[in-house]
């Protein structure tokens, strides 16, 4: 099981179950999140540079500002 950080957001798969599942470190997800909030990101673009699915990453996004 591979767990190499992606991209310069640091955002590390802590666990792959059998059938391909990823689960992400709150850390990586967190920084990942901010970068969205930044002027000119497109999260959809940043989802894909990261081998996220951009609905994944809104989730994320929208639970993040929920707090």
């Amino acid at each position: 099981m591979e767990m190499a950080p992606m991209g310069s957001y640091g955002l590390e798969a802590v666990r792959v179950t059998s059938n391909g599942r990823r689960y992400y470190g709150r850390a990586g997800k967190a920084r990942l999140v901010e970068a969205c909030l930044e002027p000119g990101i497109s999260v959809a673009r940043l989802a894909l540079e990261h081998g996220l699915d951009a609905n994944q990453l809104r989730k994320w996004f929208r639970k993040y500002q929920e707090r």
